[in-house]
């Protein structure tokens, strides 16, 4: 495989991490984001065993493990921006779910009063 394909490839797993959890539709599939998790995860362990093919000096193998670290670090923080984003979406509905009883409580109590009848009946 040649640098520049190498290159290319590296190019886009980048361009796909920041796109992957950027973008809300692309954030919420499972099906965006756990086959890049996977992904990140090859990479890096083929870069681990291997190293960078065809960068040939004699420090490339520590080339090769700190740029899987960073992907294995890149897994890592992928992982807890989405959970945070999973745990305000569903936040969010729960703020809803809220208001709305909320609401409906406030027209419960409105129509009783108008009934003329007892707030204890309520609960």
């Amino acid at each position: 495989m040649s640098t520049t394909v190498l290159f290319l490839v590296a190019v886009a797993v980048i361009a796909a991490n920041q796109a992957v959890l950027r973008l809300a539709v692309l954030r919420r599939s499972p099906w965006a984001f756990w086959p890049l998790q996977v992904f990140n995860l090859a990479i890096a362990c083929y870069l681990f065993l291997y190293g960078i093919p065809g960068f040939e000096a004699d420090y490339a193998r520590w080339f090769g493990i700190v740029i899987g670290l960073l992907l294995i670090f890149r897994i890592v923080q992928n992982n807890m921006l989405r959970q945070r984003y999973l745990r305000a979406e569903i936040e969010e509905e729960r703020e809803e779910e809220r208001r709305e009883r909320a609401r409906e409580l406030a027209e419960r109590l409105a129509r009783e009063s108008e009934e003329g009848g007892s707030p204890d009946r309520l609960a």
